[in-house]
């Protein structure tokens, strides 16, 4: 496979042009975002490198702004973010414990009987 050429790339000189917010210290309004992401779309759709951002953006599992000549709401990307939240170990052994211990007492209170066997066992 070729190594991608991305000296010509469009967003090379400035690429916050295509991130979802240009700079969080300086709010801009919606109308102006939604004017920048429709320059940088109609840019991108012609850059030498489409066909390599293509084949990049297809690799990022998270995209938020305008790439390979789409818009990724950032949306999106937080619903990712929430969906896939780091858990500490700590919830998980703690989880987990709860829940062998909600088994332990299942099983002490209903028996499982073994058809095979004339014993009871305990789950």
């Amino acid at each position: 496979m070729n190594t991608p050429n991305w000296t010509r790339a469009h967003c090379r000189n400035n690429p916050q042009q295509w991130d979802h917010e240009l700079d969080p210290r300086q709010p801009e309004s919606t109308a102006q975002r939604h004017t920048r992401y429709k320059k940088s779309i109609e840019l991108c759709r012609t850059c030498p490198a489409l066909t390599a951002c293509r084949q990049l953006a297809a690799q990022i599992s998270t995209p938020a702004g305008v790439l390979a000549g789409k818009l990724y709401p950032a949306s999106e990307r937080r619903l990712f973010e929430a969906s896939h939240a780091r858990v500490s170990h700590e919830d998980v052994e703690s989880a987990f414990n709860q829940l062998m211990s909600s088994l332990r007492s299942q099983s002490r209170r209903h028996p499982v009987v073994d058809r095979h066997s004339p014993r009871i066992h305990s789950a």
